[in-house]
């Protein structure tokens, strides 16, 4: 389970993670004028989209990563599985995704130098200062992308 101090640096987003329960497949949720933290499962939240887009990216990274774990479990039991469509609208944020290559390493825009930069998924999540300048839809987007590939190698799960 991994729980987070009701102070973080997502302070100016309007929704922040305060609790991921993998066991349960739970989210709790803390949004901006609600006293009671909500509690979502893993599929209510990533189909939520005016949630995620509220949360920092850091935050919606940790919730498409532990969702990617969750799908990889759905996939391996051949359950029917959860209408799970991802757009990735227009972000005002530095970076946005291009494309995914063979190699599973993602090509995204800098729109500040108006460049092309490469690199592995779980690269972009594990620098903090990178995963933030992504929008909060492109960030839960890569966590699920690095949850299917941790999944797949057991052995090279990487830190959040």
């Amino acid at each position: 389970m991994l729980t987070l101090g009701k102070k973080t640096e997502a302070a100016s987003y309007l929704c922040r993670i305060e609790e991921i329960d993998f066991a349960k497949k739970t989210v709790l949720v803390h949004c901006s004028g609600i006293k009671t933290p909500v509690k979502l499962k893993f599929n209510e939240i990533m189909s939520d989209f005016a949630i995620l887009s509220r949360l920092s990216p850091q935050h919606a990274s940790w919730v498409g990563y532990y969702y990617g774990h969750y799908y990889t479990e759905l996939l391996q039991q051949e359950i029917t599985l959860p209408n799970f469509a991802f757009e990735l609208g227009e972000s005002k944020k530095r970076y946005t995704i291009l494309l995914q290559n063979r190699q599973g390493s993602i090509s995204y825009l800098d729109n500040l130098t108006n460049t092309l930069c490469t690199k592995r998924v779980t690269d972009i999540l594990t620098t903090k200062e990178l995963i933030m300048d992504f929008g909060s839809l492109e960030a839960c987007y890569l966590g699920f992308l690095a949850g299917i590939a941790a999944s797949k190698n057991k052995h090279r799960r990487i830190a959040i």
